[in-house]
């Protein structure tokens, strides 16, 4: 009887366990929304384990973009080292089209913070600056940002960039937002800075102070540019100043460039600004009685784009009439020197124009003399079946 009982008893509990448990089943909500993995919780305050946080950091920087990732990666951007933080603001970033209007909100909030945080590692402070400053430009091409909006944060930066007391990354970045962000109040800092010897060999400084300085005055900002351009000793601050010598585009620029082209030679920036410049090069060549129409001249070396030939070759062979005896000398130095680039029988093609353009001018009797020598040589051909190497002449 008593084991009756007690049968009885664990019977009426199992049941009252599986009732028990299956309501709670059924008042638990049906999720039909994208979850994360569940090895890509959130991360949450406790999770110190370096080794933990890696792997999720991992997961989500390869994984695909889902409901919970913008605020997985707000995490991250707040801890661990220092390279990992500046990853999630950049992942982030990234994925800025993918934000909610709230998202973006958040993000620029939790940049803004970030670079206020000056105390903190100065690699994260300078990639905050460098991503703020393209998270607003991205905000105000939606409308969701103003230049009056931009303006607190601006001055911010406005006064970060002649802190000796930062870091020059810190700087650096702050001197670049400005010029992307055009915050005008910066331009009379930069200009001091650059016009600063002691920066002409400091990167962070030079590099972004000419970056900036062409954004915020355009050809203004010439002579600054010019004074880093003359005095740097470092290769990267050269290109850099060259580079935006190609972006203010005039004569002086060119001028500045065609004589400063051998001062760094594995450094072919000069050449790269040059090639871009063929309008301001050709206007100059037509211009013979200009002041930098001889550096002109030698710029049209660097024009190797397509049809640009065809434009210069016509130009300078204009120039051998009627101008000062310089130009025509250096007319005939480059052109003599553009036709060797080509087959033998179009070389002397060009150079009969030029001999024709020369005519009897004995100042320029020695160019008539190289011609005509070069125009009579000989070349030699491969040897025949007989062994013999016939000399011909060159046709």
């Amino acid at each position: 009887m008593r084991l009756r009982v007690l049968i009885v008893t664990a019977f009426c509990c199992s049941g009252v366990i599986a009732i028990l448990s299956s309501c709670v089943r059924s008042l638990k909500p049906s999720d039909t929304t994208t979850q994360v993995p569940t090895h890509l919780k959130v991360p949450s305050s406790t999770d110190t384990n370096i080794g933990v946080v890696s792997f999720q950091f991992q997961e989500w920087i390869k994984g695909n973009w889902g409901t919970n990732s913008f605020y997985m990666g707000s995490h991250f951007a707040k801890q661990g080292d220092p390279r990992t933080r500046a990853l999630a603001y950049e992942k982030l970033f990234s994925k800025r089209r993918s934000l909610s209007e709230t998202e973006l909100r958040e993000f620029r909030r939790l940049l803004a913070e970030q670079i206020r945080a000056t105390s903190d590692d100065p690699y994260v402070v300078a990639d905050s600056i460098r991503t703020l400053a393209g998270l607003l430009d991205y905000l105000q091409t939606k409308g969701l940002s103003s230049q009056a909006d931009i303006a607190a944060d601006g001055e911010l930066l406005v006064s970060y960039m002649s802190n000796g007391a930062l870091d020059l990354q810190v700087r650096g970045a702050a001197i670049r937002a400005v010029g992307d962000l055009e915050i005008t109040s910066g331009r009379k800092s930069v200009e001091d800075m650059l016009s600063e010897a002691a920066y002409a060999n400091t990167p962070e400084i030079a590099r972004n102070g000419c970056l900036a300085l062409v954004k915020l005055a355009n050809k203004e900002s010439l002579t600054p540019i010019l004074g880093v351009f003359e005095r740097t000793s470092d290769s990267s601050v050269f290109g850099t100043a060259a580079f935006c010598l190609g972006q203010i585009n005039n004569a002086s620029a060119m001028s500045a460039l065609v004589e400063n082209v051998r001062r760094f030679p594995d450094s072919e920036s000069c050449d790269a600004a040059l090639v871009n410049m063929e309008n301001v090069v050709l206007e100059t060549l037509n211009h013979p009685d200009g002041p930098v129409v001889i550096d002109a001249i030698k710029a049209t070396e660097h024009l190797w784009k397509d049809s640009q030939r065809e434009k210069y070759i016509p130009a300078l062979q204009k120039l051998l009439a009627n101008n000062s005896l310089a130009v025509r000398r250096a007319s005939c130095e480059r052109l003599i020197d553009a036709a060797s680039r080509l087959p033998f029988s179009q070389e002397k093609q060009e150079l009969a124009f030029v001999l024709e353009g020369i005519g009897q001018s004995p100042e320029l009797r020695e160019y008539s003399e190289r011609i005509q020598q070069r125009m009579s040589a000989t070349v030699l051909v491969p040897a025949t079946a007989s062994g013999v190497v016939p000399v011909l002449k060159k046709d």
